[in-house]
């Protein structure tokens, strides 16, 4: 193993990992560790292309400029033509758009392999600018391109935005926020994106998503207007759903297994939380009036209940020692008054008082 101490890390070149090896941030949490990339010289931040190597645990930023060739203009930030990255998160690359040549690619994380694997990550505050008039093919990915059998699982990719100018003419059929090109994706959810032809998820060549949720995914282009999904070529979306923005708040905490809904606030921030994936599952989430807020203070809570059948009541432990309190209201107020973060716990009861679901 190669264990990376808690801390904030810039470098200038590329992070290599071409080894059988295991490469982990100290605390198993990514905002304990948090490299960013500086300059403009480096392809990636970071690039893996062993099988057996695995990198966990880091927040990793930065990722700037160009277009190019699939290897030279792919993965700005992370680039896996083989390995595994997890419980990473990945932001604040900044690419350019591509030029005014056919076969031109850019996008932030790139998983370009059979053994390429992104699972339990976030991918947001991601951008790409610049404007392009020509009709040449290119490929512009704010968040994340699989190709060649490679696999995005369980992972968050959230408010990443293309803002480059494109004249109606131009041929963008590939830009997206998650473009599937040869691959596969499960479990994810993608929300809040902004892209000129797919705000959301574009499959193509024999690809598949499935039991993903898409929540509020805009594209801004004239010619071509696809906000949430695209099928492409022998393309198929399974078991995936396509959510109003309502109340879905998301979050990743990187201590569970299970990522599901849960308290609110704004990922812009760089916190993490829970992000709600596997659309088809019964759970009890939480939506809660403010994220953050001074002691003492009276916040509203509401549960957010998914297929579970004979809920007649909620039992509430607001995780502050306070005395549980059990209601059938759909809403309820509680007044923290010590500072910290708190682990509320809703258990949704039947008309019997017997828990059906935590």
């Amino acid at each position: 193993d190669v264990v990376v101490p808690a801390g904030n890390y810039t470098v200038s070149g590329q992070l290599t990992v071409d080894k059988a090896a295991r490469v982990r941030g100290a605390t198993g949490d990514p905002k304990d560790v948090v490299i960013t990339l500086t300059g403009t010289t480096a392809k990636h931040l970071l690039c893996v292309s062993n099988a057996d190597a695995v990198v966990s645990g880091l927040t990793l930023v930065g990722g700037q400029g160009a277009w190019g060739t699939t290897e030279d203009g792919e993965g700005r930030n992370t680039l896996v033509t083989a390995g595994t990255i997890s419980d990473c998160v990945v932001r604040g690359a900044t690419l350019l758009s591509p030029g005014n040549n056919n076969n031109q690619y850019t996008s932030a994380v790139c998983l370009n392999g059979a053994d390429a694997v992104m699972t339990r990550c976030v991918v947001s505050n991601n951008t790409v600018s610049g404007s392009n008039s020509s009709s040449a093919a290119k490929v512009a990915v704010t968040g994340v391109h699989v190709m060649n059998g490679g696999r995005l699982s369980y992972s968050l990719v959230a408010h990443n935005r293309d803002v480059g100018a494109r004249d109606s003419g131009v041929n963008v059929m590939k830009n997206a926020t998650v473009l599937i090109d040869g691959g596969s994706m499960d479990h994810c959810t993608v929300a809040f994106n902004r892209a000129p032809n797919v705000g959301g998820v574009r499959l193509n060549n024999n690809s598949t998503a499935t039991k993903c949720v898409l929540i509020d995914n805009k594209s801004g282009y004239r010619q071509y207007d696809y906000d949430e999904i695209q099928p492409g070529s022998a393309a198929k979306f399974t078991d995936c759903v396509i959510a109003p923005a309502n109340p879905w708040e998301l979050f990743v905490d990187f201590g569970r297994e299970d990522l599901r809904a849960a308290p609110g606030g704004e990922l812009d921030t760089g916190d993490v939380g829970y992000a709600f994936v596997g659309a088809d599952e019964a759970f009890v989430g939480i939506r809660v009036s403010d994220g953050r807020a001074i002691v003492p203070a009276t916040l509203t809570l509401q549960p957010a209940v998914k297929g579970i059948a004979g809920v007649a009541k909620y039992r509430w432990n607001f995780g502050d020692g306070s005395v549980e309190e059990e209601t059938a209201e759909t809403s309820i107020t509680h007044e923290f008054t010590t500072a910290g973060r708190k682990t509320v716990t809703l258990s949704a009861l039947d008309a019997g008082g017997a828990v059906l679901k935590t």
